[in-house]
């Protein structure tokens, strides 16, 4: 669990970064954030910052079941500083 944990609070700090960068707060409940999301942490991974998804090749490109779940974790629970 304590994994997880790590990897949601770098998911979070990572985000904000992102977001304070492009001027864009991501909004989870639309598809074309979610997609940004998916392909920015992806992205990431060859700039030396790897938050600990796999990911698999799909229609819209990169996705990881797994940072879905965590982004909809945030919203569920509010700690998404208004993405939701």
């Amino acid at each position: 669990m304590a994994v997880k944990d790590d990897r949601l609070i770098k998911l979070v700090a990572f985000l904000k970064v992102i977001e304070k960068k492009m001027g864009h707060k991501f909004n989870i409940e639309k598809l074309e954030d979610r997609l940004l999301i998916q392909k920015i942490v992806y992205i990431a991974r060859y700039f030396g910052i790897d938050l600990g998804y796999h990911f698999d090749c799909y229609i819209r490109g990169p996705y990881s079941t797994e940072l879905a779940d965590d982004y909809y974790k945030l919203l569920r629970k509010g700690e998404s500083d208004g993405r939701g």
